[in-house]
């Protein structure tokens, strides 16, 4: 019916608040009692037996000091469930209540994901409604932090997720986002440095703003400079290119090798070879013209054709070979016609014309003329074999 008075004794009674037991408030099961120097109850273990065999609680009414380790051991809850380890009663901040502030293990797969499955939820939320309040998740498919506006429901959220292919997704997700030092502070040094693939969304409405912050509004982007927000322009940088000194365009490559008049021309910054292109403006919009250019420098020619492009390059012989121009009709069939035919230049490497002797087309010397009837000053020479070889001579009537 009672229990030991005497100090520094543990003491059991059968119901607490029998003549005799030291008073504790609220108390009517089983208990045991550590009782200090007064004979009143330091420590006080309720068995607080609800009535059935399949329940009950063990209540603690003072503080527990643990020195060594404590291990827990908790089968996972099932689908739709949770298990509670500590729940808060009376949370108050800035006169908001917040009734739901609990640490347990949750599963809720079945309605909100594998984020929700064998899960740790840390959260302190005004209600079991969630109107507002923050929840840290982490379980061993991802970590979410998630914090909800009283007022207005918007909800911030940091989250880290293994997307089970080799992968992760990061996600920082908020109505202002800062990254750097906060406002005001000095000798502080921050960088955000961003990798991969990275995502900001856009805001329907500007912040207030903090010197130095970015943000996206309707596809532009902003930047909070002189106490206002300023959108930025995106420009392309130019494009890099390399300048050359050539000669040309001419029609050969011996006639481009052996020009002494050159002028500056550019490419996308490759070497002047195959398949690169060559304009006349730094701002590579102008292709050059089709023709034989030179570089005199490296004793090297290129051949462009079609919108500026190098279809061919070979070296230049040095030194060019001397040649000597005539002014000559041509006629592909007939002396006479030729005689009579507006001319144009041809080039030889000697300075009298005579059979067994050869023409070009350019003071290069590099491509033999067609086959046919070349004439001037009064004489007609015939080309045949396809090689430039005067076969035959005689005078115009």
């Amino acid at each position: 019916t009672g229990a030991p008075t005497t100090n520094r004794l543990i003491g059991m009674a059968g119901n607490p608040s029998a003549i005799g037991a030291p008073s504790v408030s609220g108390l009517t099961k089983p208990s045991i009692y550590g009782l200090n120097a007064s004979g009143q109850p330091d420590v006080v273990i309720s068995l607080q037996h609800p009535g059935i065999y399949t329940d009950g609680t063990i209540e603690v009414r003072k503080n527990v000091e643990v020195s060594g380790s404590v291990e827990q051991t908790v089968a996972v809850p099932s689908v739709g469930s949770e298990t509670e380890f500590i729940k808060v009663i009376g949370a108050n901040i800035a006169g908001k209540a917040y009734d739901d502030t609990v640490f347990s293990l949750l599963d809720f797969s079945n309605t909100l994901g594998a984020l929700f499955r064998h899960t740790l939820s840390f959260r302190s939320f005004d209600s079991t409604a969630v109107n507002f309040g923050t929840e840290l998740l982490l379980n061993g498919k991802g970590f979410n932090v998630e914090s909800i506006a009283s007022g207005s429901q918007s909800t911030g959220k940091i989250r880290l997720i293994d997307n089970y292919d080799g992968t992760t997704t990061g996600t920082l997700d908020a109505d202002t986002v800062i990254l750097g030092k906060p406002s005001g502070t000095t000798n502080v040094t921050s960088s955000a440095t961003f990798n991969n693939d990275t995502v900001i969304s856009p805001v329907d409405t500007l912040p207030a703003g903090i010197p130095g912050q970015i943000a996206f509004q309707g596809g532009n982007m902003h930047v909070y400079i002189s106490g206002q927000w300023n959108q930025v322009q995106f420009v392309s940088a130019p494009a890099p290119q390399t300048e050359y000194t050539l000669t040309g365009p001419q029609m050969d490559s011996g006639s481009a090798c052996s020009s002494e008049t050159t002028n500056t021309f550019y490419t996308n910054g490759d070497a002047p070879n195959p398949s690169v292109f060559l304009y006349q403006d730094s701002e590579l919009v102008t292709p050059a013209n089709d023709g034989f250019y030179a570089s005199l420098e490296a004793s090297q020619w290129f051949e462009v054709s079609g919108s500026g492009e190098i279809t061919a390059t070979g070296a230049c012989e040095s030194p060019p070979p001397s040649s000597f121009e005539y002014d000559f009709g041509y006629d592909a069939s007939n002396s006479g016609s030729a005689c009579s035919a507006s001319t144009s230049n041809v080039y030889s490497d000697v300075d009298t014309l005579a059979v067994g002797e050869f023409l070009w087309t350019g003071p290069g010397l590099v491509t033999k003329v067609d086959n046919g009837y070349y004439a001037g000053a009064g004489t007609w020479y015939e080309v045949t074999g396809g090689d430039g070889e005067i076969t035959e001579t005689g005078a115009c009537d």
